[in-house]
Formats: C-alpha cells, structure tokens, sequence
C-alpha cells in the first residue's frame, strides 16, 4: 500500500506531541494543547465527539504537560490533571479527582485507558479509566 506523505500541522513553538489511535495532539510555548485527527470517542477533547478534525482544535491552555494513548488523552498543569476520550466517556477535558499534583510532574505516560505519572525521584503514580483512585508506586 502506499504510504501518504507526512503533512506540516505546526512549525513552530511545539514543545511536545503525542499520538494515539488515528488522532495525535500537540503542547506549544504558550502553554496551549491542540488535537486533530479521528474523533470517534471525544479523543480531541473539542467537546464534540465523532466530528473528525483535519487541523489542529484548540482544546485547553495552561498546560504543562500531554500525554497521548489509545483513544484518549491527558495534560497536567501546576496542580492537577484533566484528561479526555473514551477513558472517562468525556468529550473535552475532565479533572481527575485525587490526581492533585503535589510537585512538578517530570514525566507522563498513557497507553489504552491507563495513565502514570513520574512526581519525583522515587514517586510514580497510576489510575485507570473509570477507576480513578490513584496508585502510589514506590521502588
């Protein structure tokens, strides 16, 4: 099959993307998430699901970091968290209860329904979709 060739969608300020199923979202400078791609189960956080979206959609501000997974999607500011997609059923972003912030986030993961996030040296902290009482994992 042929391979479509790659599109410019920013071309400056981004500071981080991620990517999930048939969707990808962006952080820029001045702090902004964008998303744009399929949007089958809210996955671009625009608060209208099933309306696909070829160009980046504006979804929030102030954040400081993204993470991208499977059909849905999380930022984090300096104190909490907020996510969309069909991880939480939610077409635009949703704080997550009990995911306070306590220390700058370092890092973020996120896979299919399942999200982490690195708090310090010896602190990560998991929840999943639709069960959001966070996991201190201590090593």
């Amino acid at each position: 099959p042929e391979v479509p060739s790659p599109k410019l969608v920013s071309a400056a300020g981004v500071t981080s993307v991620g990517a999930g199923n048939d969707f990808a979202c962006l952080l820029n400078e001045q702090q902004e998430v964008f998303c744009w791609g399929a949007d089958t189960y809210g996955q671009l956080g625009n608060g209208l699901p099933k309306a696909s979206e070829p160009t980046p959609q504006l979804v929030m501000g102030g954040a400081k970091g993204l993470s991208v997974g499977g059909f849905h999607a999380c930022a984090s500011d300096d104190s909490a968290f907020s996510c969309w997609g069909i991880a939480l059923n939610a077409a635009s972003p949703i704080l997550i209860p009990g995911v306070a912030i306590p220390t700058a986030m370092s890092s973020v993961g996120s896979a299919d329904g399942t999200d982490c996030g690195v708090f310090g040296p010896a602190e990560v902290r998991c929840w999943v979709a639709n069960i959001v009482a966070p996991t201190t994992v201590a090593w």
